[in-house]
């Protein structure tokens, strides 16, 4: 009888307690022009895609790693029961890649991620569900902890609330002004995008006229209404799309202007204001280097490294730490031996030539150990102290000034770590 309840409680462990929400909060989203309001074009930008997708698709190409801390250096944490979940399958129907691409996603878009915790039996968490963050809400308890209203339409079309603890959901919030909730970069600078959009819009209208007639043609006295109507009609047949460029034979009554030749003064500030509008939505909302999106004319090659790096430090960087955190927090519980990181030393290999000249420096001067290296570089590995992991070394020929000369006792032999 004991024997068949060890295998009664390892099947329901193995069965889901909590359910997923009927929908993604809503259709998958059939009617994003409603459900979406003001943000739903703003990504149809070609700008705002661009930055938003390079921010998300960077993160999610990351090696996402858990690890156990050691006393010193880390190792791998295969036998804890969230490193499958974290590092290869958040759920059942996406990749590691797609879960975090759509976390970023909507982290830039609507400010707040909201990820349903699914639970078995044994009340560990075996998927991480995406829930549409335009449908929940955030409120406070008495106890002031945060809990949440998410609402779901059925499958028989009537809508209503299911509420979820501040346990059942891993809430990632972006820029905050309370610290409850993140502000939509979207709805915060509105007026940015706004701009840009009456400025793609002359665009348009430029692309469609050029805002003012290419030529005139001119012809003495009057003309009935008939006769300018088939006028004109004979000449777009005659001399545009296909038949540009022919060679126009006219009646000597009717005198044609030169067209303008090159950009016209409004023309030329189009460009400039539109390039200018792009450069603050890339640079100062979402921290992205121009010349990822083809903003810049002609940048140099340190340039470019510079600013790849000044990328991963100012941009890359926080997006996952503040992840790394929630994730901590919310899903390991704040354990003290395992953590999440995200491992961005790869997006740095551009610059490996100059981190190690300043190893090889460090380590020949006494500054370094090869461990500190192995840590700094977070490759995971340990050299034990009897194979000279913990020493410092520097050459013999330094010594102090005005020292007497030591005397040698001994050779010291230098061989290859094993």
């Amino acid at each position: 009888m004991a024997l068949l309840d060890i295998f009664k409680f390892r099947k329901t462990a193995e069965e889901d307690t909590e359910k997923r929400s009927d929908t993604l909060a809503g259709p998958v989203v059939a009617n994003w022009e409603s459900a979406y309001g003001y943000g739903r074009n703003i990504d149809k930008l070609s700008v705002v895609y661009g930055c938003i997708n390079l921010r998300a698709s960077t993160v999610a190409s990351l090696p996402i790693q858990l690890n156990r801390k050691l006393a010193r250096g880390h190792e791998p944490a295969k036998d804890n029961e969230y490193y499958d979940l974290i590092t290869k399958r958040p759920n059942g129907f996406q990749t590691n890649y797609t879960f975090w691409h759509w976390v970023i996603t909507q982290l830039d878009m609507f400010g707040n991620v909201y990820i349903q915790k699914i639970r078995n039996n044994a009340g560990t968490v075996i998927e991480m569900f995406p829930l549409n963050p335009i449908s929940v809400e955030v409120y406070m308890n008495t106890e002031g902890m945060p809990f949440y209203k998410m609402s779901i339409t059925g499958v028989d079309g009537v809508s209503y609330y299911k509420e979820f603890s501040y346990d059942q959901v891993i809430h990632i919030k972006g820029y905050s002004r309370n610290g409850v909730y993140g502000l939509s970069l979207i709805d915060t600078f509105r007026t940015l995008y706004d701009g840009y959009l009456e400025l793609e819009n002359a665009g348009t209208a430029i692309a469609k006229n050029a805002a003012k007639p290419a030529g005139v043609v001119y012809y003495p006295g009057n003309m009935k209404e008939e006769e300018l109507e088939k006028m004109k009609s004979g000449w777009k047949a005659g001399f545009t799309s296909g038949n540009s460029g022919k060679t126009a034979f006219l009646p000597n009554t009717i005198k044609v202007e030169n067209p303008t030749v090159g950009l016209t003064a409004q023309q030329a500030e189009y460009i400039q204001q539109k390039q200018f509008s792009a450069q603050r939505i890339a640079a100062d909302i979402f921290r992205v280097p121009l010349h990822m999106l083809g903003l810049t004319n002609a940048p140099t090659y340190s340039s470019i490294e510079q600013q790849a790096i000044e990328f991963v430090q100012y941009t890359i960087t926080p997006l996952v730490t503040n992840i790394e955190q929630q994730i901590q927090k919310q899903l390991l519980d704040d354990a003290e031996d395992v953590y999440i990181n995200f491992n961005v030393n790869g997006l740095l290999r551009g610059d490996i030539k100059t981190r190690m000249e300043w190893y090889r420096f460090g380590i020949e001067h006494g500054i370094l150990t090869p461990n500190d290296v192995n840590e700094a570089e977070d490759t995971g590995l340990f050299i034990s102290a009897d194979k000279g992991g913990d020493d410092y070394i520097r050459p013999l020929n330094f010594t102090v000034i005005g020292a007497p000369q030591a005397q040698t006792t001994s050779s010291v032999a230098i061989s290859p770590l094993v």
